[in-house]
C-alpha cells in the first residue's frame, strides 16, 4: 500500500472589515487619550516649576524676616538704640567731643552747581560775541 501524502494548503482568508475598524477605533482612542495626557502633563509641569519657585522664594522670605526679627530685637536694647543715635544721627554723651573728618578737596568731587557757571559764562561770552559781531556789521556802536 502506498501511502499519498496529502499536502494541505491553508489559505488565508481576507481579514474582515469589522477587525480593520476595531483597530482603527482603538487607534482613536489611544490617541484622544495621550493628547489629553500630554495636556495635563505640560500642566503638572507647569505647576511643579511654580511650586519650586514658590517654595524658593518662601525659604528667601523667612530668611529675611529672621534677620529683620534679630534686628529688631538688638534695636530695642540700649546697646543697639544708642548704636543708631550715634552712627546715624551723630549724637554723643554727656562729657564726650564728637570729631568729623572732612575730606580734603582732592578727594571730594566738585558739585555740577559749581561747574555750571562757568559754562553759562562760556555761553554769555559766545552770545555777547555774537551781538557785538552783529553791532560790528550794522555799524550800531
Amino acid at each position: 500500500m502506498k501511502i499519498k501524502k496529502v499536502i494541505t494548503l491553508k489559505i488565508k482568508k481576507k481579514q474582515s472589515p469589522k477587525f480593520f475598524y476595531f483597530l482603527l477605533l482603538i487607534l482613536i482612542i489611544l490617541s484622544v487619550f495621550f493628547y489629553f495626557y500630554r495636556e495635563k502633563h505640560l500642566e503638572y509641569l507647569k505647576k511643579k516649576a511654580s511650586v519650586a519657585r514658590l517654595e524658593s522664594e518662601i525659604n528667601n522670605l523667612k530668611k529675611t524676616n529672621a534677620e529683620l526679627k534679630n534686628q529688631i530685637e538688638r534695636l530695642n536694647k540700649p546697646v543697639g538704640a544708642e548704636e543708631i543715635a550715634r552712627d546715624r544721627l551723630g549724637m554723643t554723651k554727656p562729657g564726650e567731643l564728637s570729631f568729623v573728618i572732612i575730606p580734603s578737596p582732592e578727594e571730594t568731587p566738585a558739585p555740577e552747581a559749581a561747574k555750571q557757571p562757568a559754562a553759562n559764562d562760556k555761553k554769555e561770552n559766545w552770545f555777547s560775541n555774537l551781538i557785538k559781531k552783529i553791532k560790528g556789521i550794522w555799524g550800531n556802536d
